[in-house]
């Protein structure tokens, strides 16, 4: 799965009670764990995941810094990727 395939497949629902970076960590997670993202994925720029996803880059990086906790992500260079 490319990039930016992956980017448009991620749903968030803006009126749920779960806040957005919550529901972006859980789908990366459901992603990696479903191994539809591989080891070594680059995921798409914070700037771009953001705008796509209608969230703030703030949301977006504290999802991803959550999973790099989890060592799910590593992040090298602002991109991130599947551990």
């Amino acid at each position: 799965m490319k990039t930016f395939d992956f980017a448009q497949r991620i749903k968030l629902d803006a009126r749920s009670k779960i806040p957005l970076k919550d529901q972006l960590r859980r789908e990366i997670s459901q992603a990696i764990l479903t191994n539809k993202l591989s080891p070594m994925h680059a995921l798409p720029p914070v700037t771009m995941m953001a705008a796509r996803l209608d969230m703030s880059e703030s949301d977006v990086i504290a999802a991803m810094d959550d999973l790099v906790a989890k060592k799910m992500l590593k992040k090298s260079q602002d991109v991130y990727h599947v551990t």
